[in-house]
């Protein structure tokens, strides 16, 4: 009875194995008809025939029948003609240039006040002819300055130039060359040379070329003055951009002992 249920176990499993794969084969390998292709439909040309109609007549030509002409299909898009890349062509690099600061916001202002440009006067005066209590002080602020080897604005010309303009007015009887320089208010470093401002009888003037509200215009100094102070290893006076706001012709001043 063993060997009966064991060959029967085999052979159901055998029944079993097969059908499986009759089934998986029918789940792969299913036939899916493809639709039918539609027949080109022809196109009839009828002639020009009264009396036949449907059926064909002795008095009647044959109409012509042209055959359908294929349409390409619509989801074929056209092939597009190569296009060559654009080669976009960029100017060289250039090497930028140190543009001047630009003006303040009082250019207009002041371009109507100065329609004659601007002058740089500068003024020699003699420590020893001035009156007592202004050389006194005068003698202070040299010494103050000459304690220091940096630039500051509390100079001899900018505190008593113009006492000295409306007091003493008698300049000293000195001539002098002094050097005119346009330096940057960023960084200082001088941008052009303008040449020499000459002094004559203690009193000269300069006339600029250009506007000069945009630099720091220096002053330099020769060593036989004991003002301006000595800055740099020069007797350096400084007039700034602001400082030509009310101004078209500064003063400018210097001591000789």
């Amino acid at each position: 009875m063993n060997r009966r249920r064991l060959i029967e176990g085999i052979v159901l499993a055998v029944v079993i194995t097969a059908l499986l794969v009759w089934l998986s084969t029918r789940a792969f390998y299913t036939y899916t008809p493809k639709p039918p292709k539609e027949a080109p439909v022809p196109t009839v040309v009828a002639t020009a025939c009264a009396p036949c109609y449907c059926c064909p007549c002795p008095s009647c030509p044959k109409p012509e029948v042209k055959p359908a002409v294929k349409k390409k299909p619509a989801h074929k898009a056209a092939k597009l003609a190569p296009v060559a890349p654009a080669i976009v062509r960029l100017p060289p690099p250039v090497a930028p240039a140190l543009p001047p600061v630009p003006p303040s916001p009082t250019t207009t202002a002041i371009n109507q006040l100065c329609p004659n440009g601007w002058t740089l006067i500068a003024n020699a005066w003699s420590l020893q002819t001035l009156p007592e209590e202004l050389r006194t002080k005068t003698e202070g602020l040299i010494t103050v300055a000459g304690s220091r080897n940096t630039y500051r604005g509390d100079d001899v010309s900018r505190t008593i130039g113009g006492v000295l303009r409306k007091d003493v007015k008698v300049r000293a009887t000195t001539n002098a060359d002094i050097r005119v320089l346009y330096r940057d208010p960023k960084t200082l470093a001088v941008v052009k040379d303008l040449g020499i401002l000459k002094v004559s009888s203690g009193v000269g003037s300069f006339s600029f070329p250009d506007d000069p509200r945009s630099y720091i215009v220096e002053t330099i100094w020769p060593a036989t003055f004991v003002s301006p102070t000595v800055s740099m290893g020069e007797r350096r006076l400084w007039i700034f951009p602001d400082e030509w706001r009310r101004f078209c012709s500064p003063n400018v001043h210097g001591i000789v002992p």
